[in-house]
């Protein structure tokens, strides 16, 4: 997941810092052009959206705010704490994409005991596209008012090229999608019975499996990246986790076969762990507060996911578009440490 470029002082918790990047990100939303990402519509105004649909927030916020990572990791570099209305938000396409094209997958009538259409399973990943199309805009114009306003140096021309070509990418997926959805295959759909604390939404590139086996090869950068699709969805009294990829990724099979084969208890941890150590677009009910910042094993999964995040920024020592990871690194995401965490998808910690 892209987020901010990194400080001039190569700090990332300054104040500094953080008020000069809320300061350009704030520019670059003003800037940005306001065309819908889907119809393509120009607009005065884009529609508040969420990653995980606002009426299912709702359902762990409690009006309490909800746990973010960065509130376990008691972290100044962002706001910790969010209500439901402020929870993964984006502003990319309007009103009526917005309420008409994710109609299926946001009805909770539709979560019954059988599977997800394909139809359902195509909004949720068109939600994400779009997300991830109002970040690399967002990070492509701040970069380039940086270079502009001669804070990042000229030779940051290749970073913004690379940020740009992102975009671009991205924005080409979600057409070619458009024009021809590809098959899904779904490797986990449950529903449970009650409902969790945690709600979650993203599309995550595994490093490796559980044997310490490559997935996707970031370091070399060679192969097209491959991504499964999670979800972590509360109701108002059951709960929906579902874990799917295209049909044509074929790199996760040897994946596939070992989680099919798992103890339901381990698939679910499976999940937790994928959710921690790969992305942030996670929210956490209020009322697991003090057993979630005592657990040092989850502190050390976003401490990791943290320090990822700021080697992928663009430093001001030296060019750097993508992320740097070494193969050993990438073989220390091996999901066989997933049994390790505590099961926060089981009953024991359901809410009421």
């Amino acid at each position: 997941m892209l987020v901010n470029i990194e400080n001039c002082e190569n700090t990332y918790d300054s104040e500094k810092t953080k008020d000069l990047l809320k300061l350009y990100r704030n520019k670059a939303i003003k800037q940005i052009e306001k065309k819908c990402a889907l119809c393509g519509r120009t607009l005065t105004s884009f529609c508040k959206s969420h990653t995980v649909p606002f009426s299912w927030l709702k359902n762990i916020d409690n009006q309490q705010k909800m746990l973010s990572m960065y509130s376990i990791l008691d972290s100044n570099w962002t706001k910790q704490d969010r209500g439901a209305n402020e929870a993964g938000i984006f502003y990319s396409i309007c009103e009526t994409c917005d309420h008409e094209l994710f109609s299926h997958y946001e009805n909770k009538s539709n979560y019954k005991d059988s599977l997800p259409t394909k139809e359902m399973l195509q909004e949720i990943v068109l939600k994400i596209c779009v997300k991830e199309i109002y970040e690399h805009r967002i990070a492509a114009k701040q970069i380039e008012l940086l270079i502009k306003d001669h804070i990042l140096e000229d030779y940051y021309e290749e970073v913004l090229i690379a940020e740009q070509e992102t975009l671009s990418t991205t924005i080409n997926e979600l057409h070619k999608f458009s024009k021809k959805w590809p098959e899904f295959r779904i490797v986990y759909f449950k529903k449970l019975p009650y409902k969790v604390p945690i709600a979650y939404q993203d599309q995550i590139a595994v490093f490796s499996d559980f044997e310490s086996s490559i997935i996707n090869n970031t370091y070399l950068n060679s192969d097209k990246i491959q991504v499964l699709y999670e979800c972590i969805l509360p109701l108002e009294s059951e709960s929906i986790l579902l874990l799917f990829t295209l049909t044509s990724n074929n790199r996760y099979s040897r994946f596939i076969r070992k989680f099919s084969s798992l103890s339901e208890d381990n698939k679910q941890k499976t999940l937790l762990y994928l959710m921690f150590s790969y992305s942030q677009n996670y929210f956490i009910s209020k009322e697991l507060e003090e057993i979630i910042k005592k657990d040092d094993f989850v502190k050390s999964l976003a401490e990791k996911l943290m320090l990822g995040i700021q080697e992928s920024n663009y430093e001001l020592s030296r060019i750097e578009a993508h992320i740097k990871t070494t193969v050993e690194t990438m073989k220390s995401f091996s999901l066989d440490k997933a049994f390790h965490l505590k099961n926060y998808l089981s009953e024991a910690y359901s809410l009421k």
